[in-house]
């Protein structure tokens, strides 16, 4: 078997590397919660906008288009990413699987 004092040498070692696993875990765990953060907002807005009736929905859609014109300058690629929304959110929710 092992000498007395390379046992003790070696539960040091297992000592400090579960320490250093510890500390990693809780960095990493961390970075997740800051990336997520920004998650969490869409998947409360998009929760909030569940709870909408269909029919506020659709009035939605001239009242905003209404605003664009009133308030924002045309441009190709605002009218571009407007028209392309719709499609982009719909793939994005189905890919999500909700």
């Amino acid at each position: 078997m092992y000498p007395r004092a390379e046992l003790i040498e070696l539960k040091a070692c297992k000592t400090a590397l579960q320490r250093r696993i510890l500390v990693r875990r809780w960095e990493v765990a961390l970075d997740v919660y800051q990336v997520a953060r920004p998650l969490r907002f869409v998947d409360k807005i998009y929760g909030q906008w569940r709870r909408i009736s269909p029919f506020a929905k659709l009035a939605a859609v001239p009242i905003s288009l209404w605003l664009k014109q009133k308030f924002f300058r045309p441009r190709k690629m605002s009218g571009l990413i407007l028209r392309w929304l719709p499609t982009l959110v719909g793939a994005f929710l189905k890919t999500s699987g909700r």
